[in-house]
């Protein structure tokens, strides 16, 4: 049995780590503040891309912080508040009032989710079905897959592969966070790499399929440079591509057919 003295560290500890909480949550809304301003901004001064890079830094930065201290509603609202980011093309074309209404929607849920766990509320359920209605606007018939790749190259280049089907991409490069994705919300596809971190490929896939969830069964992708070597029989994914110069015809044809759209 643990001594007091084993004790008094741990619960200094936890002390500390909920003071840090409060202060968190203390400053959320200022950050929320400053999420909306530069919304705003991005509206009335659209080819200004610093208002774009600076309201995806700070969605991208809320959204870990929000992890860190186990927000996880907060951090939900930001991994699709930077789904919608990411949709931006290189010119502001498709930055029109619908896509600001929606960014302004996702502060809204933020805001909600930090007044929520300020008062010790766990229920989120309304928030939740928000973020389920928006999503399925933003996606109207699209098919939702999640790309895992630790290399921006490699996403890009998988992103631009698949421009031409209809699907809605969620882009991530850790597989604990993806996994933690995988376990919430509905997708139809997963591609992913074989040397992902923390989790490798093979072992996201293992979880994924004993989890009972909704994704259990899911087609999977992988990308991996040296075929089945190295990957269990019960962690085999459905599609394996060759990191070679048929990539990025050979991902289309696994999308279709995960998909089920014609060949």
């Amino acid at each position: 049995m643990p001594s007091n003295d084993s004790q008094a560290p741990l619960s200094q500890t936890l002390r500390l780590l909920e003071q840090l909480k409060e202060v968190f949550l203390a400053e959320l809304p200022e950050q929320c503040q400053e999420l909306n301003r530069l919304v705003l901004a991005l509206e009335q001064q659209p080819e200004n891309h610093s208002f774009y890079e600076e309201l995806y830094r700070n969605v991208h930065s809320l959204k870990g912080s929000a992890g860190t201290h186990g927000i996880h509603i907060i951090s939900q609202v930001c991994h699709h508040f930077e789904d919608l980011l990411t949709t931006l093309d290189d010119t502001s074309t498709r930055m029109d009032s619908a896509f600001i209404n929606n960014c302004l929607s996702y502060v809204d849920l933020i805001q909600d989710a930090v007044k929520a766990a300020q008062n010790a509320h766990t229920d989120y359920t309304t928030i939740e079905h928000e973020l389920e209605r928006i999503r399925q606007i933003l996606s109207k018939d699209d098919f939702r897959g999640l790309i895992i790749e630790p290399s921006s190259m490699m996403t890009l280049m998988c992103k631009d592969a698949l421009s031409s089907l209809p699907v809605q991409l969620s882009l991530l490069n850790n597989s604990l966070t993806a996994l933690e994705r995988l376990l919430q919300e509905k997708f139809d596809f997963l591609i992913l790499g074989k040397e992902l971190k923390p989790l490798n490929g093979a072992a996201l896939i293992c979880a994924l399929r004993a989890s009972g969830t909704v994704n259990n069964a899911i087609p999977t992708i992988m990308i991996t440079s040296n075929g089945k070597k190295g990957i269990p029989e019960y962690a085999r994914p459905d599609h394996i591509i060759q990191r070679d110069t048929q990539l990025t015809r050979n991902l289309v044809q696994a999308v279709k057919s995960a998909i089920k759209v014609p060949h």
